[in-house]
């Protein structure tokens, strides 16, 4: 008996693993000019999740939701900030990053400002500027970009050895973590002159050195030399189960990773609300110049629990996307939240607290309790 031809072997294997992949979508996934696109989706499940599927519930905030806002009537004395430019939950209270004041303060359970608690300089301890508040079991983590390190401090804010040699390419300065590993971006892969375009884009350390390299996830899309190089700008986040989900920033799809770095599934998302922005085309051109090139951004942030929930924000409204046995994503949840009569609220981020329906959001202006059905 013959046996078949490799090429007829290598078409098959494609059409099998296309089928696989699918999970018996009738559609296959957007054909791009970036093969490297193309292979990774191509590479595990993917599914198209259609984020008009459910109406958006509004959520009216009261006065016992708001947490802290920088509008509220100040005494003389009193403790304020300005502009909530970051905050997270730390050893059961939520810690913010107050640029005008350049300082970290902490609200207590009863809605006190307390600080500031650092202050800027370059000593131990001390930041320049402040782009992200993170936080674990064990530290609450400070990233200073101008000071090339992350700030570590104990629940008592008492300063330990930070994590130093930390650089950020993008203006976004992303940086996520748990008690094991830390996800930051990866300088080697990311630029228009990348030093290894091999690499993926997002790095994955050891949460105690940032040099001890675990992997790398995410692979550049758009080739060295060419726009849009915003492509290469990635999103991340990790939970506490080392389970990731990452993305490239002009584009609405979600890419899931499991703790030994394989990527499990693609999230195609499809929304009317994408239509109306100026997303970046993805055509590969030689760009002229120092011309930039850019547009707006779909996925302002998203989050992954533990429990492999996904919360995503666009603009003014928090989508949740829930898993089910099958492994499997369905949309479960679009939220607005409205408060005092304004137009509804952009948010920044969400946070967990200890009860499994109540959750932390904020924005530049509020931070809010909220809690949502089951």
């Amino acid at each position: 008996m013959k046996s078949n031809p490799p090429k007829l072997i290598l078409v098959s294997t494609l059409i099998l693993i296309s089928m696989n992949c699918s999970d018996s979508n009738e559609r296959d996934p957007p054909e791009t000019v970036s093969l490297v696109l193309n292979e990774l989706v191509l590479s595990a499940p993917f599914q198209f999740i259609n984020l008009n599927e459910i109406e958006t519930q509004d959520i009216d905030l009261r006065e016992e939701n708001i947490i802290y806002s920088v509008n509220r009537e100040v005494q003389d004395g009193e403790t304020f900030i300005g502009f909530i430019r970051s905050f997270t939950r730390f050893n059961g209270h939520l810690y913010v990053y107050d640029s005008p004041a350049n300082g970290i303060f902490k609200i207590d359970s009863d809605g006190n400002l307390i600080g500031p608690l650092t202050r800027e300089g370059k000593g131990p301890g001390e930041h320049l500027s402040v782009q992200n508040l993170k936080s674990n079991s064990k530290y609450l983590y400070a990233i200073d970009v101008n000071n090339a390190r992350i700030n570590r401090y104990t629940r008592g804010m008492v300063t330990v050895d930070p994590l130093m040699e930390f650089t950020a390419y993008s203006a976004m300065v992303s940086v996520s973590l748990n008690d094991e590993r830390i996800l930051t971006e990866n300088r080697n892969s990311m630029g228009f002159a990348p030093v290894n375009p091999e690499e993926g884009l997002v790095t994955i350390s050891s949460i105690s050195n940032l040099s001890d390299t675990l992997s790398t996830i995410l692979p550049r899309i758009i080739p060295p030399g060419y726009q849009p190089n915003v492509y290469n700008t990635p999103k991340f986040s990790i939970n506490g189960r080392n389970n990731m989900a990452a993305s490239y920033s002009p584009l609405p799809w979600l890419f899931l990773f499991d703790e030994h770095f394989h990527h499990t599934r693609t999230l195609i998302l499809e929304y009317s609300v994408f239509d109306d922005m100026d997303l970046p085309a993805m055509e590969f051109f030689r760009p002229m110049g120092n011309e930039g090139f850019g547009g707006s951004i779909p996925v302002n942030h998203f989050r992954l629990l533990d429990d492999g929930e996904l919360f995503i924000i666009i603009r003014n409204e928090l989508i949740r996307l829930s898993p089910s046995g099958t492994g499997k994503y369905k949309l479960t949840g679009k939220y607005k939240f409205n408060y005092s009569g304004e137009e509804s609220m952009w948010m920044m981020d969400i946070v967990s607290t200890d009860n499994k329906h109540e959750f932390y959001g904020g924005n530049w202006e509020y931070l809010f309790r909220f809690t949502l059905p089951d």
